[in-house]
């Protein structure tokens, strides 16, 4: 087996308002997305977690990708109408680009409004 050797990190963070108010409550969806945005990205799989955790009001979701060059998380706050979604990876800075990108146009992002995005390189 041949290992590749990654030297740098490519993270984002992005805090998204969804237009759509109901994925905050899609466990599905929202599974359905981050595995299709790992691919996008040229991530190879390894496991998925989801943690569903219950407040007095809300119901929201934790959910890990991680993949052989890192991870890519979703975290939920239906009270603040609003999702996280880290992603991490060893492999380039436009695999992150990819996967961005692809968040932004499943969530509809038009305006700077709708999302903050937060970028950390090595």
């Amino acid at each position: 087996m041949i290992e590749k050797i990654y030297d740098k990190v490519f993270e984002s963070t992005l805090i998204v308002k969804p237009k759509n108010k109901n994925i905050l409550k899609d466990d599905l969806l929202l599974i359905k997305h981050i595995k299709k945005a790992a691919i996008a990205g040229g991530m190879t799989i390894k496991s998925l977690m989801v943690d569903y955790l219950h407040g007095k009001k809300f119901l929201s979701y934790s959910i890990v990708l991680v993949v052989q060059e890192s991870h890519i998380s979703i975290y939920t706050y239906p009270e603040r109408n609003s999702l996280h979604i880290n992603i991490a990876t060893c492999s380039s800075a436009e695999s992150l680009k990819v996967i961005v990108n692809y968040f932004k146009s499943i969530f509809s992002v038009t305006s700077e409004k709708d999302i903050e995005i937060i970028e950390i390189s090595n």
